[in-house]
């Protein structure tokens, strides 16, 4: 039987190879990574090959192709800056191992030379779902930036209004919230650039849902108790 799997694994190049020999979870359902002394956060969509990356002030779309024991990551950050991994899952099934290199143009002070980073595959716990699949990462192409930590939520997004606009140009926003279940809350939000010297700053909030499926936002927005304009976000897909 477990040479019946091993030769069906090579031939078809999946996942069953570690599988069969009972070592491990496939792609898991999260990833504890370092790299250059950072520690990021890898959780997996659904049972996907898609991950929601996050390190500090960095968050990314993961999309891994997993042949037998060898695995190729392609990594596309919120400011579209490409990183490209090749690594080896360990006898254990859990353990990663490789290198990356970060694709050209390599931005100033990044690395431009392959480097090395480690991975830990998480395979049991709870499988992430609608409500607790993460939200982190870029929404709406990367106009809305959400980081998720517990049930804490920091947001920010940038736009730009045209010339005939109240406030023309570029405009930057950010807040602080929550997310319980479906249901999302942002607060103190604040717009820099749309308050001119002198002006008070409006009480801002978002009531948000979180659809069903865990990829899109929608809700509306309220400033100083009155209500306003409806609001829709879109979790960006791998490219």
């Amino acid at each position: 039987m477990r040479q019946t799997c091993l030769l069906l694994a090579a031939i078809l190049g999946t996942t069953v190879l570690l599988e069969a020999q009972g070592a491990g979870c496939g792609l898991g359902l999260r990833w504890s990574e370092s790299e250059n002394g950072i520690t990021g956060n890898w959780v997996r969509r659904g049972d996907s090959n898609v991950f929601d990356a996050t390190w500090p002030g960095v968050s990314s779309v993961l999309t891994m192709t997993l042949t037998g024991n060898q695995l190729r990551i392609q990594r596309r950050d919120a400011g579209n800056q490409q990183v490209e991994y090749t690594a080896v899952i360990g006898p254990d099934g859990k353990t990663v191992t490789g290198t990356a290199r970060v694709l050209p143009p390599v931005p100033a002070g990044w690395p431009t030379q392959p480097f090395p980073f480690r991975a830990a595959i998480q395979c049991g716990g709870q499988k992430p779902t609608a409500s607790n699949i993460g939200l982190n990462g870029c929404w709406s192409s990367c106009g809305v930036h959400i980081y998720q930590e517990g049930e804490t939520l920091s947001y920010s997004a940038s736009w730009w209004n045209g010339p005939k606009e109240t406030y023309p140009g570029r405009m930057m926003q950010k807040a602080e919230g929550w997310v319980r279940g479906q249901d999302i809350y942002l607060h103190d939000v604040v717009t820099p650039s749309a308050i001119r010297k002198g002006e008070r700053q409006p009480k801002v909030e978002y009531y948000l849902k979180l659809s069903a499926d865990g990829n899109e936002i929608t809700g509306y927005w309220v400033s100083d108790g009155q209500r306003g304009g409806n609001v829709g976000w879109t979790r960006d897909k791998p490219w």
